[in-house]
């Protein structure tokens, strides 16, 4: 019965998930993550790059 109860769940939250605001949402979030990890990437080597210009 639970798991009757649980697979009937499921259809309803998969059509929620595909329609509009969601999905923008989850596209905001996975560009947020690239602008992050790109971030993460580029900030050590632009702190290096100003360290060792001002220490020369």
């Amino acid at each position: 019965m639970r798991e009757g109860n649980h697979s009937g769940n499921k259809p309803l939250k998969t059509v929620a998930m595909s329609q509009g605001p969601p999905r923008i949402l989850k596209a905001h979030w996975v560009a947020f993550q690239g602008v992050a990890f790109g971030i993460a990437w580029v900030l050590p080597y632009f702190l290096t790059n100003v360290f060792f210009e001002e220490s020369l």
